[in-house]
């Protein structure tokens, strides 16, 4: 892995806890977004798709992407309940 040694934990950890932060403010329990549009939802779960790719390539922050691959899945399982069969939201 990129940080075998160590070196540069400590920022990871800084950035899991604000990452993970922000996560738990931008969507409950359920993996709804605490805003009321499906566009910002789209937003925010595609912007943690793009950051697990990110720590996947890297191949660090196997904790983080952990966290990220459960937010990702109830978020996308909660963006396809929002969404009719015939494309209503």
């Amino acid at each position: 892995a990129l940080l075998a040694d160590g070196e540069g934990s400590g920022y990871l950890k800084v950035a899991e806890d604000r990452i993970l932060s922000l996560a738990a403010q931008s969507f409950d329990k359920d993996g709804l977004c605490n805003e009321n549009t499906i566009g910002y939802h789209n937003f925010n779960l595609s912007l943690y798709r793009k950051l697990r790719t990110v720590l996947a390539n890297l191949q660090i922050a196997d904790d983080l992407r952990d966290k990220i691959d459960a937010l990702i899945g109830r978020a996308s399982h909660a963006l396809e309940l929002c969404v009719l069969p015939d494309g209503k939201i």
